[in-house]
């Protein structure tokens, strides 16, 4: 476990030891809280129609990515923080896949028409998988989220299962941080390596709980290359209100700028995007 930022950030695990030297970059995942609608506004007219009682609360959702090929099995993850929430035995989260945690339980016979509006309101579809509910809400006013995932119990005591941190994300509503505090947009993470807790991780966005996001891969080809930024520059270069990719509203230079390093993880110069800029990209080039 380190601090990162180095010495003055939340302590997190990291890729590697640097016992004497500064802290390796953070242990992401691979497994990640991808999105989380902590503020959402009202309920859509067409969500009302469907249960009149549903509220902006019930809206809150986080959303989990499996970036791997494989599936996984989450029997004894849970997630804590300013909301807890064990996922029940054999709970299954696909190669590729996403699912939705929110705040009530989407199994309960009375929450049929909940989850109906619920969806009608995000315009999702039944292939979406929803689990819930979890206890407390999401904060306004931002807090941490942990996910945890359970590691062997050690011999001298079997029935003791001990909990790792898988990912996390301390949100705020600091300038710092995009606006997502009742603006009816969501938190939507920029990339499965990127670090949760690091405001320039995430955009506010509309919700889309259960779909893709953008993680890099912006021509679809199933790989962080080149061949991405060749997209994002040429966006830019039309002023493609798509490519506003930092959020501020205007689309410039500085939307590559953050595509490279917060998307990426890398800088100008590293031609084969490898996360290093050395002879080898000289090489490409």
């Amino acid at each position: 476990m380190g601090r990162m930022p180095n010495g003055k950030g939340e302590l997190a695990p990291m890729s590697q030891r640097t016992l004497g030297t500064d802290n390796a970059s953070p242990r992401v995942g691979p497994i990640v809280i991808s999105e989380l609608h902590y503020h959402p506004g009202s309920p859509s007219d067409n969500a009302l129609a469907v249960d009149a009682r549903i509220t902006a609360d019930h809206l809150e959702f986080v959303e989990l990515f499996n970036p791997t090929v494989n599936p996984v099995d989450l029997t004894e993850w849970r997630i804590r923080g300013g909301i807890d929430y064990d996922f029940d035995s054999g709970t299954q989260l696909p190669g590729g896949g996403r699912l939705v945690v929110i705040s009530f339980n989407p199994t309960k016979p009375e929450n049929v028409n909940r989850v109906a509006a619920f969806r009608v309101h995000y315009r999702m579809d039944d292939s979406v998988t929803l689990v819930g509910g979890y206890s407390g809400h999401l904060s306004d006013q931002g807090e941490t989220i942990h996910l945890q995932r359970p590691d062997e119990p050690p011999a001298e005591d079997p029935l003791f299962i001990p909990r790792l941190l898988e990912d996390q994300v301390s949100y705020a509503i600091a300038s710092s941080w995009p606006d997502a505090n009742g603006t009816g947009l969501s938190l939507v993470r920029g990339s499965s390596f990127a670090f949760g807790t690091f405001a320039s991780s995430w955009r506010a966005l509309a919700p889309t709980p259960g779909r893709h996001e953008m993680d890099g891969d912006l021509n679809g080809d199933g790989q962080h290359n080149a061949l991405d930024i060749d997209v994002a520059s040429d966006g830019i270069r039309r002023r493609d209100p798509a490519f506003d990719l930092n959020g501020n509203g205007i689309i410039d230079s500085l939307d590559l700028d953050w595509f490279v390093r917060s998307v990426l993880h890398t800088t100008a110069g590293d031609a084969n995007v490898d996360g290093q800029f050395n002879s080898t990209d000289m090489v490409q080039v």
